[in-house]
């Protein structure tokens, strides 16, 4: 988390991927399938790089709403969106807003996504653990997740499965919350 890519040269970055892949499969006994860089900050070329390294997924994507797929010669990666509206990290520190709020900022988020005329829609959850991850917040993840389990038309899944699903159907767009 220290690291960002997207200030390292190409030979930096490469290091950094083939550190953080062995650190990670060293100590859970599997190579990671996923990358996020730390607030999103890939590089130009650092999708290309990931998916030499044999990434399936990355999530430095803020260009567009829906997963999608990169090919990279005879390689492919699949980019799903790093999205930002329901996210404990800059709605409790930057404006000082307790737990509740943020549960308000997502029983928001879902409602216009469900009235929207247009489907699939995809969007986070993300709860740090340094900032709503604490007894103060925690509750309130919990309190998304029943929610988002009432909620009709809500698919619930890990970016892992939604990924799969995008190179699985990649002529179709993912539903996920």
């Amino acid at each position: 988390m220290d690291v960002i890519p997207i200030y390292l040269d190409e030979a930096g970055q490469r290091e950094n991927i083939k550190r953080t892949t062995h650190l990670i499969a060293d100590i859970t006994g599997e190579a990671p399938t996923g990358w996020i860089s730390p607030r999103g900050t890939g590089s130009t070329i650092h999708s290309a790089l990931l998916t030499e390294a044999g990434y399936l997924r990355q999530g430095d994507c803020n260009d567009d709403d829906l997963p999608y797929l990169e090919q990279y010669g005879d390689r492919q990666i699949i980019g799903l969106p790093l999205t930002m509206d329901v996210n404990d990290l800059p709605s409790a520190i930057r404006y000082g807003n307790n737990a509740r709020s943020l549960l308000q900022q997502f029983e928001d988020t879902l409602v216009a996504c469900l009235e929207r005329d247009t489907f699939p829609l995809f969007f986070d959850v993300t709860i740090h653990t340094h900032v709503y991850g604490r007894p103060a917040g925690a509750w309130v993840f919990g309190e998304i997740m029943e929610k988002a389990k009432s909620a009709s038309g809500v698919w619930i899944g890990t970016r892992h499965m939604a990924a799969q699903h995008a190179k699985a159907f990649p002529s179709q767009r993912l539903a996920s919350g």
